[in-house]
């Protein structure tokens, strides 16, 4: 019998335990969001102050859901990224259905991709998953608007570094 789960009722250890998916703890594994980051202009570091403010703001509002911290801190962000102009094609997100099926156990894993790797706009995390004959992941640190230094900053870097390689690895 196939027992089909949704993702969002999906465990990261219900993954690691029906699909022998590993966390790799290794640096080398998942340099991306750590080395050789582009820097950003004073200007693009003034504007992150100001989402950062506005997100502190919604905090007193609450009850701080998707759609109201989308607004103010993910779509900034990317705005302040560059990211709707060109060599960019930023779109909606379309509806993709992933669907993982470990035949062995019975168990189906199905879901819909969301944009940015899911976030409450107040932390970020970064994930690598490589499929390989065991599945390996890394996670980045937490990066949190929070924090003493605005984090932003260095979710924006990383993004930036993450689609300049999704787009040489196009081109190659």
């Amino acid at each position: 019998m196939v027992q089909t789960i949704q993702a969002r009722d999906v465990t990261l250890g219900q993954l690691e335990t029906h699909f022998q998916l590993q966390r790799v703890e290794d640096e080398q594994f998942f340099p991306e969001w750590h080395g050789d980051l582009p820097e950003l202009t004073d200007w693009q570091n003034q504007l992150l102050e100001q989402v950062r403010s506005g997100y502190f703001n919604l905090l007193k509002q609450p009850p701080l859901l998707e759609k109201p911290i989308n607004l103010p801190v993910v779509s900034p962000l990317l705005f302040i990224g560059q990211f709707y102009l060109s060599p960019w094609n930023l779109r909606a997100e379309s509806s993709v259905q992933i669907s993982a099926q470990d035949e062995e156990r019975g168990i189906i894993v199905k879901g819909n991709l969301d944009t940015l790797m899911i976030t409450t706009g107040g932390s970020f995390l970064f994930l690598k998953v490589v499929k390989d004959t065991t599945p390996l992941y890394a996670m980045s640190d937490l990066f949190g608007i929070g924090n003493r230094q605005n984090g932003l900053g260095d979710v924006l870097k990383i993004l930036k570094k993450l689609i300049y390689l999704s787009i040489s690895a196009n081109l190659e």
